[in-house]
């Protein structure tokens, strides 16, 4: 049974594409044979490399999805603040006078 079949069209330097004709006419295969045997040689050497990429793009949406907690204001503060308690407190300035 034959598998459907596509028509693709790509564009290709000249001197290029008589370097390729001439070698595919030399191997005895057609252009179509040549690039579809490349074309599977392409999918098996890059097919790793795409699933990892396609698991680190689905573990960043897994992240970016997680609920993220809200801080209030002085837990902010608390958490900015060094550990040391013989520190001075934070100073807030204001432009309003009194």
């Amino acid at each position: 049974m034959n598998k459907p079949l596509k028509l693709i069209n790509f564009n290709i330097p000249f001197d290029r594409k008589s370097q390729f004709d001439d070698y595919c006419t030399i191997l005895g295969k057609t252009r179509s044979q040549v690039l579809n045997d490349m074309i599977i040689d392409f999918l098996i050497s890059n097919a790793k490399t795409v699933d990892e990429i396609i698991q680190k793009k689905h573990l960043l949406s897994e992240i970016q999805e997680r609920p993220k907690p809200i801080m209030g204001f002085k837990e902010f503060i608390r958490k900015q603040a060094p550990s040391n308690d013989q520190e001075e407190p934070l100073e807030f300035f204001s432009s309003e006078h009194d």
